[in-house]
């Protein structure tokens, strides 16, 4: 839920539009939304919600982008089987 604001820092939504797009049960929706802003992640003008003015914000967005980016360059690659010859650095010590 906060990734979603955080991507559309500029826009309210109200509870139902953000029900829509996160895979979140309704009725977890408004008390995480109330938690969220205790802690001043989001911010409430009935009936909507958004992301707040705050530096975390901006590093969740900055990471949701970074890791579109990767997925986006990255996408056609095959990792299968990686982990049959990955190494575990602990082991070279």
């Amino acid at each position: 839920m906060l990734s979603f604001l955080a991507q559309h820092p500029d826009l309210g939504f109200k509870p139902a539009e953000i029900a829509e797009s996160v895979d979140i049960p309704r009725g977890s929706l408004n008390p995480t939304l109330s938690r969220l802003e205790q802690q001043g992640l989001v911010e409430h003008e009935p009936p909507y919600w958004s992301a707040s003015d705050d530096d975390r914000i901006e590093a969740v967005a900055a990471t949701m982008y970074s890791m579109d980016a990767f997925e986006e360059r990255y996408a056609d690659d095959d990792f299968t089987g990686w982990e049959e010859t990955d190494v575990d650095p602990r082991d070279h010590r």
